[in-house]
């Protein structure tokens, strides 16, 4: 059915549960509202605000409901409900199948999966469960079988499992063992340092946590002091972005799903994140591939990107001796707000990353809207950028809806941004919980707000993994900073890229006439300049491929 057929709060409601017609909201708002109709533009407001609140609780149910699922579909396992005496009380179907019952109606039972040392050790565990003051907590286990093979299961408090566990609790229930269902899910110590980043020793520390060892046992195994342990224990929690043992295990339990589509880490790319607090104390996040003691190229994002944006070959940079840096802006990913108020701001923050990891100075490149904030950098800080690479880079004073075959972002987002902020700041939110809702399908949409040769490009399957991560991480903290940089980068920039020093490298394709006339108008105004045509290609292919 036409947008035609539809008036704007119909689109709106629409647009909460459906991705393909946002793109038909933006054009019909941008055409149809006057921002001098103050009292329509409010009343427009409060229904974007209406619908995107029902987008994110449609949001946030179904992430609850994945989180419910994520067990059963990518980890089936047995449920086995236990009493202070380690005697199952009750089992699901799994459960029972595990225990070689037919029904419930056979129980109760005493436990008789893993070693007899590891069921001594669970019996011993209950026994602490079933204490009041005890700070009970789940725990990860590896449950030896006769034959040694490996087993991966959680044991959890009773408390942690009312709620989630539909099915008849006993009353003596003390807790729950969920066992794993997989074949071999012992945990491998190399897989976990390339998942995780750990250290050796951490690896070691993570997989003994996994097995229920405590950290005195680790400690006696590694004729290390407790304390140490600990410590090292503090590390793991870090850099697995947990906050306490009971979510590290739970982390390890899921483990060797992800550890199995993990090899490419093994392989190749090696990256590191990192934050730096600024002297205002705002929070700035980077990502490092390589070693910033080598040739270091700042990449500095598009709109709809952050700290993962990077060439599927980044591998390849970092053996031919360069380092890779990914800055995100203020309201990106993991760096603070508030966002920027003008372009050079970005250029502050640079300045203290690069003092912070001594470097001098390095190249920087830059796709599409994070183009002018590189330049930013070469004119606020020439001593410190020895060339510019520019991937389709925006230019300056260009009205881009007026250019003939602009694609749709071109044509409508940066002049519905300037006319109609209020409004396009909750659209882009309807649309952020959207995407989240049905990443797949709305990035099919999202595709068409770009020419035929990025279109096709972003297609790739493996281009269209890293870009829906990349989208989803940018918009971490709301769509704040998105809509920001689509203002600053297409109204008057607050300096003359003339007074820009280093050689510009300026990288264009003719899948696009917008970038066409961007490249015709940076050629024209950059003093130190060399152009770059790449036939049949667009900024996706010179920045992914």
């Amino acid at each position: 059915m036409s947008k035609k057929n539809f008036q704007p709060i119909d689109l709106i409601y629409r647009a909460a549960t459906d991705s393909k017609v946002h793109l038909d909201l933006v054009e019909c708002l941008q055409e149809n509202i006057n921002e001098n109709e103050k009292e329509a533009t409010e009343l427009l407001v409060n229904h974007l605000k209406q619908s995107s609140k029902i987008s994110q609780q449609l949001f946030e149910a179904q992430q609850q409901q994945l989180m419910y699922n994520s067990l059963a579909d990518q980890l089936p396992f047995s449920i086995i409900l236990l009493d202070q005496s380690a005697d199952v009380v009750m089992a699901n179907q799994a459960g029972l199948g595990l225990l070689g019952k037919d029904g419930i109606e056979q129980l109760p039972n005493q436990l008789n999966i893993g070693s007899e040392k590891q069921r001594i050790n669970i019996k011993k565990r209950l026994l602490e469960l079933n204490n009041p003051k005890c700070q009970a907590e789940s725990e990860a286990l590896l449950l030896e079988d006769s034959t040694g093979r490996s087993t991966l299961a959680l044991l959890s408090p009773i408390a942690e499992v009312r709620g989630k566990y539909s099915g008849h609790i006993p009353s003596n229930a003390i807790a729950a063992l969920f066992v794993s269902q997989q074949a071999d899910t012992s945990i491998q110590h190399k897989k976990l340092q390339a998942l995780y980043k750990l250290t050796p020793t951490e690896a070691m520390i993570a997989g003994k946590l996994s097995e229920g060892a405590s950290t005195e046992i680790i400690a006696e195994l590694r004729g290390s002091t407790v304390a140490t342990i600990r410590q090292n224990i503090k590390s793991i929690l870090q850099k697995t972005n947990t906050s306490k043992q009971q979510e590290l295990v739970a982390l390890l339990l899921r483990s060797p799903l992800a550890l199995n589509s993990a090899v490419q880490f093994d392989k190749s790319i090696q990256f590191n994140d990192y934050t730096l607090e600024l002297n205002d104390k705002r929070i700035f996040s980077y990502r490092v591939y390589g070693d910033p003691k080598k040739t270091v190229i700042v990449l500095s994002h598009a709109s709809l990107s952050c700290r993962f944006e990077a060439p599927l070959d980044v591998d390849s940079l970092i053996k031919n001796g360069f380092c890779l840096i990914v800055p995100e802006r203020a309201g990106y990913g993991y760096s603070s707000t508030p966002v920027y108020k003008n372009l050079l701001d970005y250029s502050a923050d640079i300045e203290q990353l690069l003092n912070h990891l001594e470097i001098q100075s390095a190249y920087f490149a830059a796709s599409l809207a994070g183009g002018p904030y590189a330049l930013g950098i070469a004119y606020a800080l020439p001593e410190r950028v020895k060339e510019l690479l520019l991937l389709e880079s925006f230019a300056p004073d260009t009205d881009m809806g007026k250019i003939e075959g602009a694609p749709f972002f071109y044509k409508y987002f940066p002049g519905f941004c300037q006319k109609l902020p209020k409004v396009a700041l909750y659209s882009m939110r309807l649309t952020m919980f959207e995407f989240k809702r049905k990443p797949k399908e709305s990035y099919k949409h999202l595709l068409g707000m770009f020419n035929q040769t990025d279109s096709r490009t972003l297609s790739n399957p493996l281009i269209q993994s890293q870009a829906t991560d990349q989208a989803i991480e940018s918009t971490r903290q709301g769509v704040e900073a998105l809509m920001q940089d689509i203002v600053l980068t297409s109204t008057d920039w607050g300096f003359d890229i003339s007074d820009i020093t280093a050689k510009s490298h300026i990288f264009h394709g003719n899948g696009d006439p917008v970038a066409t006339e961007f490249s015709r108008i940076l050629a024209t105004r950059l003093k130190n300049v060399e152009s770059h045509y790449k036939k049949e290609s667009g900024f996706a292919d010179m920045l992914y491929m």
